[in-house]
């Protein structure tokens, strides 16, 4: 899957030996450029300080590259790039490459014999990296080291070319390119291995390996020829998990240089729905008898309404780490957890009193590696009634070693953290086989993942890089479990990216192509994955320009504030980029086209997602705020579409501080709202050019606007004006066909804990006109009501040897949702779903656990709905909603409390719920509905009903 790196800007290659050399003969010095091989017996060695070409992208604060003194020895750190040699092979044969360098060379790619890249290139993906072999021919050659990735070039002390030992019977390469390919059953793609060529006959021997057992041996005969072959070796491709195939080169000694390892993914992608089926109790703790393990702060067990329980010191984590006072540490307990078996699933149930307000979090930490372990968040009180009562929350977790700990913390000061008990059952993963019909066919309910491939560690594999299958099919079975029919990982943001591209580079592994899995993956959950684009956009800085081509790329501030650098001078990472320039127009809308095309006929791939965000915000498809936007180039665009005659002092040539002071002086005076309305109508034919471009991919792939954490804490979400300054209109967008707006402006959660911000997120989207302020016409709104994060470094205040652990140890992030108990998470969706009639609801973050009473029921009826508008029928009480479209209708309790309903439907016929098919009423008018707090029944009648009605009951 190889793939060129692509850059639509101006490339500049550069070769310096002849200008070295010429430089050296006037001022009489030596080169430090020249021939570029030594041979030393059999062992060819490459002089890294003398390069006869070489490329190196600009450094954003010089806007030029730095210029090497000595070839790749010696560089400067962070600086991507590649550098070729010349070099001559005496004789054909085997050769493995060899790079010393230091801090590593993970990231170096090489190539043989490259092409020299066109004009508008700015360097090639090496199909090689160090340690591989190749076979040479006899004559001059050129080796080409590059790095693309942000960490840059290493300091490179010695480059080899080294021959086989005598006696080994031959030498090969494997020819796949990409990492970790995944494939369907029966699908699989052999493996292609380029070898022979010494003469003698040989044999290749693969051994397979599934999810780490055995699977099968292959021997494969290499031909006595004169020149290198190319064979394929057939794979097993008829079960589903992570393969890993050995190839190694029989009849030589033993040497880890003639071996290699190609490993690929399987996936089952026959229709079926996912079961986690509870089994044996293998761990319990009592944590009213029970003394924790390890503790900051004194804990004491408490009886009150809702029974006995153990409660932590009154410090919070939060409180700590956002205060000055470091003298009081936040209180935590732990607890050991053992009989755990490293990759099997469990499930944690966490008994904790509803009595009182609390935020805490509740987390089961391993000893292996993870960014985020399994975590859960409890709410109480605030704005959420309390029962008085235990509740239960519970998590399915995949522990990575047997050393577990069961973590408790408090957040906030005077809300105690507080549990009765903690129950760890065993569970067993089964498939129920599923109609091949789509549960995407109605309504959708979204997960959303914020961070790149941060998922794995939910799942417990971060430590398993290889492990695609297994990461993937977990992640998806959890979301399914829970409702969701379209998930949407975050594939391109901030530095992580999951599928192979030509484009953003900075920090792009070019082999691996994890979106690729979870196409496959959703297929067998009858799920569409919709990835979402958040990018960074550092290679438009990398081609070397002068200052004015730089600017050209850029925002300008009315406040004379450069889009490429902060308040303090610094590079802005990402910088804000004027989403009008041609060359950022052109690299945006490639990257998304790339993308559509790349992965058009998945049957699961449903559109492309894109984030508009205060989380660094590239302003690729806004201008982030109307602070923005005032360089010479654009205004003049903007005076003369207008037609506006400018004052005769307005400098429109030159961007000073005093010009840019003027323009936005007089662009938010008078000319305020035209300017405004022209800049959400530049945007609008960007975004509908990005639609076209994917549409042509396919025809009915979709392109969403996320709009997700806009502002700072403490700022007011931005209704539609607010929207427009950004330039992004909904009035104007809603006639693009085939763009979407995802409104994820509010969220939910503790992250802080006044009451105003609380209140803020819990009603906020509630408000009359939010929603339909960027609601198409004809349609309902999409919403997407993620968590805010209560994240926590563990490093900061729970250090690993206060739990028994090595200090090298990693220490993670602990993060979670809090939810509020029982069924109030429910609340959320239902409000929507009930005072909106929304065709989309959804959730997700960072270590996001899918858990909840009642989620999956409700997700099951909300998904049976179709997406057309359901009109709202007078039931005389705000809590209970009906609503209908022609012979279908549902009903609604917005109560957080039970409710007894009598739904009225004459002339209905038989009546059957959407979901499950089942009559709830075979004749009569009448039917009754014992509903849970916030739950959601839906139904379809032979006919419409023209005396549709329903009433909570007398009896109640």
């Amino acid at each position: 899957m190889h793939s060129q790196l692509y850059l639509a800007a101006r490339w500049r290659r550069v070769r310096l030996a002849p200008l070295a050399s010429l430089a050296a003969a006037l001022l009489g010095v030596a080169s430090p450029f020249g021939a570029a091989t030594a041979q030393q017996g059999s062992v060819l060695s490459i002089d890294p300080t003398r390069p006869s070409s070489y490329w190196l992208a600009a450094d954003g604060k010089r806007r030029q590259p730095n210029i090497p003194t000595a070839g790749a020895t010696g560089l400067a750190g962070f600086q991507p790039g590649w550098f070729e040699f010349t070099f001559n092979v005496p004789a054909a044969r085997w050769r493995r490459l060899a790079v010393t360098a230091k801090p590593n060379v993970a990231k170096v790619e090489l190539d043989i014999d490259a092409p020299p890249p066109p004009p508008d290139r700015m360097a090639v993906t090496g199909p090689m990296r160090p340690g591989d072999w190749v076979y040479l021919t006899a004559g001059q050659h050129r080796l080409r080291l590059i790095t693309n990735h942000w960490t840059g070039i290493p300091d490179v002390s010695a480059i080899q070319v080294l021959p086989m030992d005598e006696g080994q019977p031959g030498a090969f390469r494997i020819l796949n390119h990409e990492e970790r390919p995944s494939a369907a059953l029966g699908q699989c793609a052999p493996i292609r291995v380029e070898t022979g060529g010494t003469g003698r006959a040989a044999a290749l021997s693969v051994l397979f390996r599934l999810d780490g057992v055995f699977l099968e041996r292959r021997n494969v005969p290499v031909p006595a020829g004169p020149s290198p072959v190319r064979i394929d070796v057939p794979v097993p491709c008829d079960r589903a998990g992570d393969v890993a195939a050995t190839v190694v080169m029989v009849g030589g000694r033993s040497n880890a240089a003639l071996q290699d390892i190609f490993r690929y993914s399987v996936f089952d992608t026959r229709r079926a729905e996912p079961e986690f089926v509870r089994g044996d109790l293998v761990a319990e703790i009592d944590a009213t008898t029970r003394e924790p393990d390890f503790v900051s702060g004194a804990t004491t067990v408490t009886t009150g309404p809702a029974g006995t329980y153990r409660e932590s010191a009154d410090r919070g984590a939060y409180s700590y780490l956002r205060g000055s006072d470091k003298t009081i540490l936040p209180a935590w307990f732990a607890y050991r957890v053992t009989g755990l078996t490293p990759g099997r699933a469990y499930q944690a149930v966490i008994t904790y009193p509803d009595d009182a307000e609390r935020v805490f979090l509740a987390a089961i930490r391993d000893s292996g590696p993870s960014m985020y372990p399994a975590a859960v968040g409890m709410e109480t009180g605030g704005p959420w009634p309390v029962s008085g009562t235990m509740q239960q929350r519970d998590v399915i977790f995949w522990p990575s070693s047997a050393d577990a700990r069961l973590l408790v913390f408090n957040s906030y000061d005077g809300r105690k953290a507080a549990i009765a008990s903690v129950r760890i059952y065993a569970v067993d993963l089964k498939d129920t086989p599923a109609p091949q019909t789509s549960p995407t066919d109605g309504r959708e309910l979204i997960a959303w993942y914020e961070e790149g491939s941060n998922f794995s560690a939910l799942v417990g594999t971060q430590s398993d890089p290889d492990a695609v299958h297994a990461t993937v099919d977990r992640y998806l079975r959890l979301a399914r479990h829970m409702g969701a029919t379209t998930v949407s990982p975050s594939v391109l943001v901030y530095g992580a990216e999951l599928y192979p591209s030509k484009f953003n580079l900075q920090f792009n592994n070019q082999r691996q192509d994890v979106l690729g899995a979870f196409l496959l993956g959703a297929q067998r959950y009858g799920m569409k994955v919709v990835p979402e684009l958040h990018p960074r956009a550092d290679e438009l800085l990398w081609p070397p320009r002068t200052p004015e081509e730089f600017d050209r790329l850029m925002l300008l501030s009315g406040r004379n504030q450069s889009g490429l650098y902060d308040s303090k001078g610094e590079v802005r990472r990402p910088p804000h980029f004027n989403p009008l320039a041609p060359e950022v127009r052109r690299w945006y809308r490639e990257i998304i086209g790339e993308l559509a095309t790349r992965y058009a006929s998945s049957p699961a791939f449903g559109g492309i997602q894109l984030r508009v965000s205060q989380w660094i915000d590239a302003t690729l498809n806004n201008f982030d705020s109307l602070d923005w936007g005032y360089e010479a180039v654009t205004v003049r665009r903007f005076l003369a579409a207008a037609k506006i005659t400018p004052p005769a002092n307005l400098d429109i040539d030159s961007d000073t501080p005093n010009a840019l002071t003027a323009r936005y002086r007089f662009l938010t005076g008078p000319q305020r709202e035209a300017w405004i309305d022209w800049r959400c109508r530049q945007i609008r034919d960007v975004l509908a050019d990005i639609v076209a471009t994917v549409q042509a991919a396919r025809p009915d792939l979709v392109v969403r606007l996320n709009l997700s954490a806009l502002v700072e804490h403490g700022e007011k979400e931005p209704d539609r004006q607010g929207l427009r300054e950004r330039g992004l209109d909904p009035w104007m967008l809603r006639d693009i066909k085939g763009l979407e707006i995802l409104d994820g402006r509010y969220r939910y959660g503790a992250r802080f804990i006044e009451p105003e911000w609380r209140q803020e997120h819990r009603t906020g989207s509630l408000a009359p006109g939010v929603l339909s302020d960027i609601t198409a016409e004809g349609q309902r709104p999409r919403t997407l009501k993620t968590m805010e994060y209560l994240g926590v470094p563990a490093a900061l205040f729970m250090r690993n040897e206060q739990i028994s652990w090595p200090p090298s140890k990693r220490e993670p992030w602990v993060t979670s949702a809090s939810e509020p108990a029982g069924r109030l998470m429910l609340a959320r969706y239902a409000e929507l779903v009930g005072l909106f009639d929304v065709y989309t609801v959804g959730d997700g973050g960072n270590a996001y656990i899918f858990s909840g009473d009642g989620l999956k029921e409700f997700s099951r009826e909300f998904a049976a709905l179709p997406r057309t508008p359901f009109d709202r029928v007078n039931t005389g009480s705000d809590v209970l909603v009906l609503r209908k479209d022609g012979e279908m209708f549902y009903v609604l309790n917005l109560s957080p409390k039970p409710a007894k309903v009598v739904v009225r439907a004459p002339d209905a016929g038989v009546v059957r719920s959407l979901a499950s098919g089942e009559a709830v009423l075979q004749s009569g008018e009448s039917f009754d509905l014992d509903m849970k707090a916030y739950e959601l029944r839906s139904f379809r009648g032979d006919r419409a009903s023209s005396g549709l009605a329903a009433a909570l009951s007398a009896d109640k």
